[in-house]
């Protein structure tokens, strides 16, 4: 009993050696940090970079600028933002959400849409006003449904074509799939619509 507890014993001691401890190289002042390597003759040098000019150097003060959200070509963009959006049903309101932990309704949208590389604004009255109208007859499935729950405010949901649509409704909800021809959607569905950058 005594020898394998002593086996047991050896190989946990060794463990971390195994497994590559954090301090496996310690730091020694006696050692240099930064080596000289010289370039052989026959070998040139990799070209630097070009300098950056002082108006373009990076401050503080200026903010890097977001990628240009090139119009996307792909025909079924919008099947695949669909299909994204239907596999987070059973995720959880949470608001202001906008990962497959929690989504509030535009939180929802922005995250479909940007699973298939399509940058949109991150609240329903900004993507209501970066989107177009359509007929009912044009909408397909990942095109945008907006609701009005009140005076000021906007709800967004997916449409899923067959009058039916995904959405993140509301705090102690999880999203869900519905029918647009339900009465209470039918009073409050001001529109379809597409996003801009679709066209």
């Amino acid at each position: 009993m005594f020898q394998r507890y002593a086996v047991v014993r050896t190989g946990l001691m060794s463990l971390p050696l195994m497994l590559g401890a954090c301090s496996v190289n310690p730091y020694h002042p006696t050692q240099p940090i930064e080596r000289a390597v010289r370039i052989p003759a026959t070998e040139t040098a990799p070209p630097l970079a070009p300098p950056v000019p002082d108006d373009l150097a990076s401050s503080p003060d200026v903010t890097p600028r977001a990628p240009a959200a090139a119009a996307p070509t792909d025909p079924f963009i919008l099947e695949r933002v669909a299909l994204t959006a239907q596999r987070m049903v059973g995720v959880p309101y949470h608001y202001g959400g906008k990962t497959p932990r929690g989504f509030d309704c535009s939180g929802l949208v922005f995250y479909a849409y940007g699973e298939v590389g399509v940058l949109v604004p991150r609240t329903s009255g900004e993507q209501l006003r970066a989107s177009h109208p359509l007929n009912v007859e044009q909408a397909v499935p990942g095109d945008l449904v907006f609701f009005r729950t009140s005076k000021r405010a906007w709800h967004v949901g997916i449409y899923l074509g067959d009058q039916s649509f995904i959405h993140a409704p509301s705090t102690g909800r999880a999203v869900v799939t519905e029918r647009l021809d339900d009465e209470y959607y039918l009073r409050h569905r001001i529109q379809i619509r597409r996003l801009d950058a679709l066209k």
